[in-house]
């Protein structure tokens, strides 16, 4: 695709349809184009807001059995018994179209924002790795780092100095996920880099603990009193499961 025709990805980005390589690319565009950053936001927002809605219709379980007690009990003869099972194979075949419409077009559940949510933690993680954007503030120091997100948040971030158990803190940047500010301490377990995302718990959604693994990396979410907490590395599981231990 031509560079001038990069916007056209905007779609595919957020229904996660891109492979890795034009997922990195058209966001390496978002930085640059204040326009498709306003557009995706407001399709995030759009989707959120969908997702709390009634809309959604659940197919009754019974559905499938009630078709077939119809055909057993059905004592028609022969030809009305055909054209008797035409129409209610009709009426099925509409029920399942109009499912798969409302199942394809109306937005998911939460398992589905909490994917897209995971892949947006690891793209934003491993551009910190690529670029030269790992910190906006470089320190081990609990009392530098948590002072200078003051003013860029509309909270402040849990920030614990954890050299003493192997997980020293070297730094934090402030970064954008699902449209909002957040902060990201960077921690470092011997060569292995852990991102730290914080921001505000969403009012009104359970915060529970999850873990995922997403392209090759390891994720765990937790909720922390008024805050959502992710970490993001690829340390195996048990050793990011002990940092997260660590740092709650």
């Amino acid at each position: 695709m031509q560079e001038g025709n990069i916007h056209l990805l905007l779609h595919p980005y957020f229904d996660d349809e891109l492979d890795f390589s034009e997922s990195l690319r058209f966001e390496e565009h978002l930085t640059d184009c204040s326009d498709c950053s306003q557009a995706l936001a407001e399709q995030k927002k759009l989707r959120n807001t969908l997702e709390q809605s009634s809309l959604r219709f659940v197919a009754p379980k019974t559905l499938q059995q009630n078709i077939q007690t119809s055909f057993l009990k059905s004592k028609e003869s022969p030809k009305t018994s055909i054209i008797r099972n035409w129409k209610i194979y009709g009426i099925a075949a509409g029920i399942a179209i109009a499912f798969f419409i409302f199942g394809t077009f109306l937005p998911k559940g939460s398992e589905d924002h909490e994917t897209a949510e995971t892949n947006e933690l690891v793209s934003s993680h491993i551009r910190s790795l690529m670029a030269s954007h790992l910190f906006d503030v470089a320190s081990g120091d609990q009392h530098t780092v948590k002072p200078w997100f003051a003013g860029k948040l509309d909270f402040s971030p849990v920030v614990r100095d954890l050299s003493g158990q192997g997980f020293p803190l070297i730094g934090g940047r402030l970064d954008y996920i699902n449209g909002r500010p957040v902060a990201a301490l960077i921690y470092q377990h011997d060569k292995h880099i852990i991102n730290v995302f914080q921001w505000s718990a969403d009012p009104g959604r359970p915060e529970k603990h999850i873990e995922r693994h997403n392209k090759g990396f390891n994720l765990i979410g937790d909720g922390s009193g008024e805050l959502r907490l992710w970490l993001v590395s690829d340390l195996n599981t048990e050793e990011l499961g002990q940092f997260a231990i660590l740092l709650r």
